[in-house]
């Protein structure tokens, strides 16, 4: 193998940190997005009350080419106390394709009653669909997953290199 210059060898030895930070940073955004899952299994014990969509629609900047997200709001009361709610589900939105989000807004309509399930100890925490996070949570799971294995592969071949690698003086 040929010797690198001594010039590299500041690059090469700090590289490891760049993937295993990354790698640490994306495990605490699954710990996170697994946290939805378990919550929204939790929310099928959650009490409900009936409340009204207020608004629905399709967020801006959405085309046929693009994912789509919708909005949805509903209005509700627990105990005397008005809310606004604004997930449907937990976890991250029901984006997708276009005709999938204008199924599911023809399924709140404006005006439309709707069955809440919502915390009870924080009845502002509400949800409209419970028991599963929309798949965008666990799209968001496998990809991050799969990036966090190539980090840490890539932290261990620049920490092999490092040892492997001998250096010359450039004069």
């Amino acid at each position: 193998m040929t010797p690198l210059p001594n010039y590299f060898k500041p690059y090469i030895d700090g590289l490891p940190a760049v993937p295993i930070f990354l790698a640490i940073a994306l495990l605490i955004a699954i710990a996170n997005w697994i946290g939805d899952v378990f919550e929204a299994r939790k929310a099928d014990k959650w009490p409900t009350v009936v409340g009204t969509v207020t608004h629905s629609g399709i967020q801006n900047g959405c085309d046929l080419r693009k994912a789509c997200c919708p909005s949805i709001t509903y209005s509700y009361a627990v105990g005397g106390q008005s809310y606004i709610g604004y997930r449907t589900r937990v976890g991250l939105p029901d984006c997708g394709e276009y005709e999938a989000v204008k199924n599911m807004l023809a399924k709140y309509a404006v005006g439309t009653s709707v069955t809440v399930w919502f915390n009870p100890q924080r009845p502002d925490d509400s949800v409209l669909i419970v028991g599963e996070v929309s798949e965008n949570t666990w799209l968001n799971i496998c990809r991050c997953s799969f990036v966090v294995v190539i980090a840490i592969l890539l932290a261990w071949w620049l920490i092999y290199i490092r040892t492997r690698v001998k250096y010359f003086d450039v004069k």
